[in-house]
């Protein structure tokens, strides 16, 4: 390294021995280009599928499932992608076998707005322990029987209010 000043300025040169890091200087500026030439192959790729996942196509309900002629989507709530993807009507079985379908808003209940009506919901579902609600055909008008959330399969308290 040598100092050369020239007035108020003062230059330094620093002469290479030809390796740094006991690489050679040819070494070192093709593993420099080829860290480049990575960086921008991957980093376009990354970009490529960021924009080919913003082109996918939007999933919709009467897509996965048949539409009734009341607009209802109705089938196995278990084909959906996520729980907002389920069928207004989801197949079920009702308590004396008949095969039909339960709406969806019927099943989930009403979601509580305050944190009184989720106190007062769960107080009910301890005491009352089951519902029952209709069991639809595939028009989700005609009733075809009963279904039962709640209470287990063999539930004697089921059975008797229920006049099984």
């Amino acid at each position: 390294m040598s100092q050369c000043s020239g007035g108020n300025r003062q230059f330094v040169s620093i002469n290479f021995t030809g390796k740094v890091l006991g690489i050679s200087m040819s070494s070192l500026r093709h593993l420099i280009l080829y860290t480049v030439l990575i960086s921008v192959v991957v980093g376009g790729c990354t970009a490529r599928h960021i924009e080919d996942t913003s082109r996918k196509p939007v999933i919709q309900k009467a897509s996965i499932y048949p539409v009734n002629e009341n607009g209802q989507t109705y089938g196995l709530a278990p084909l959906a992608p996520s729980p907002e993807f389920e069928p207004d009507l989801i197949a079920a079985g009702g308590v004396d076998g008949t095969l039909g379908y339960v709406l969806a808003e019927d099943l989930n209940g009403k979601l509580p707005k305050t944190i009184e009506e989720a106190l007062a919901g769960q107080k009910l579902r301890s005491v009352t322990r089951f519902r029952v609600i209709p069991l639809y055909a595939s028009d989700g008008k005609t009733v075809v029987g009963q279904f039962v959330i709640g209470g287990g399969s063999c539930s004697t308290e089921r059975n008797y209010f229920l006049g099984i």
